[in-house]
Formats: C-alpha cells, sequence, structure tokens
C-alpha cells in the first residue's frame, strides 16, 4: 500500500517559464533560442543544478558556449520569476496530507532560482521534508540522490511512488523498487495515483 508521495518540483509543482523569461533578456528570437541553448538546455545546467562549482564559474562556461551573447547570458542570472506556482498544488498537498499521506520534494534545483523565488516554493514548508541538489552536490538522475532521501526519511521501496516529468529520472526510482509516475499533467497523475490505491480529495484553507 502506497503512503508516501515524492514529487519532483520543475514542470509538476510549479511551472517554468524559460522561454518567457527568455523574452525578458533580449526582444530578438534568435537571441533568445541562443541564450536557451547556452544555458537552460546545455548540459552545463546540470553543474548549475548540481552546485558542485561555483556560479560564476558556471557561468563563464555558459558564456564560452555564446561569448556573442555575453551580456544576455549575465541579464538571464537574474531568475526572478521564472517559476510559477501550479494552482493545483497547494490544495492537492494539502489533501494527501489530510488523507493521511507523507509528501516529498525530490528536486534537481540551483541555488540561484531557489534564492530569487523563494516565497514560491513556501509549500516546502507544508511537506515532510525535500532535498534540492544543489545543497547535496547531487543530482538525478544519479542513484545517490534517491537513496539519500530514501535513507534520510526512512520510507519503504514499495509504500512510496515517485512522480517527475522525465522519463530519465524514473529509472533510477524503478530500479530501487519505488512505484514510479511520468507526470504528464495533474489529471493524469491523478487518475495513476488512484490506480496506486491513492485517494485523496483537493482541500483548499
Amino acid at each position: 500500500m502506497v503512503n508516501t508521495i515524492i514529487f519532483d518540483i520543475g514542470n509538476v509543482l510549479v511551472d517554468v517559464l524559460f522561454k518567457e523569461h527568455a523574452a525578458k533578456c533580449t526582444d530578438a528570437p534568435d537571441l533568445q533560442m541562443r541564450l536557451l541553448k547556452a544555458t537552460a538546455m546545455s548540459d552545463v545546467w546540470d553543474k548549475l543544478d548540481k552546485g558542485a562549482e561555483s556560479e560564476e564559474e558556471v557561468i563563464k562556461q555558459f558564456i564560452a558556449l555564446d561569448p556573442e551573447i555575453e551580456d544576455i547570458i549575465k541579464k538571464s542570472m537574474d531568475t526572478r520569476g521564472l517559476i510559477r506556482l501550479r494552482q493545483e498544488t497547494v490544495p492537492m498537498i494539502l489533501g494527501l496530507k489530510k488523507a493521511g499521506y507523507k509528501v516529498y520534494a525530490l528536486s534537481n534545483y540551483p541555488k540561484r532560482i531557489h534564492e530569487d523565488d523563494r516565497q514560491v516554493l513556501n509549500f516546502l514548508e507544508m511537506m515532510d521534508g525535500h532535498i534540492l541538489s544543489y545543497k547535496e552536490k547531487v543530482i538525478k538522475p544519479e542513484p545517490e540522490i534517491y537513496k539519500l532521501l530514501q535513507s534520510r526519511f526512512g520510507f519503504k521501496s514499495s509504500e512510496c511512488v515517485f512522480i517527475d516529468d522525465k522519463n530519465k529520472n524514473l529509472d533510477p526510482a524503478d530500479e530501487l523498487g519505488w512505484n514510479t509516475i511520468h507526470y504528464e499533467n495533474y489529471d493524469q497523475m491523478k487518475k495513476e495515483l488512484l490506480r496506486l490505491g491513492v485517494h485523496f480529495e483537493p482541500t483548499y484553507e
């Protein structure tokens, strides 16, 4: 029986508005795409999530990917407004808690975005615990971050379900014997939770 629900954050509990953010940094569509390719769409972004290198060093690596847009890349590092809380998130967390479930978050998350939009993540205080990658210096899909969550909070593999919008992040959870759901949208996720015996109603306070 599932009694523990583990959520990814980006594009599950919050919207990540990379395209809208790029448009704030430059009006030119071609430069917006170059900005995204040099930052959020690049492998270097994983280093920002992991937090093992300084932000200054990671920004240098972004710039090295497209030196001609250095000023735009630097401007984009003010990430205020990059994430937006989804309207169903808080009622869902409150509903799950009211129904007796333990609720956790396991997310790749950069320090910069956490600091710039900390108030958007106030829902973390409603949960039973969370792990943000930059604090632990390990990221999904590295198996260590899943094992860290489980050892820290002590839930059983067969009694949890992990929800993420990226299949590659579900694979290590599957290997640990966790139940998993590939998130596509809220209604689909709720139906799959119901299939696993998870019953809750959104709670509004």
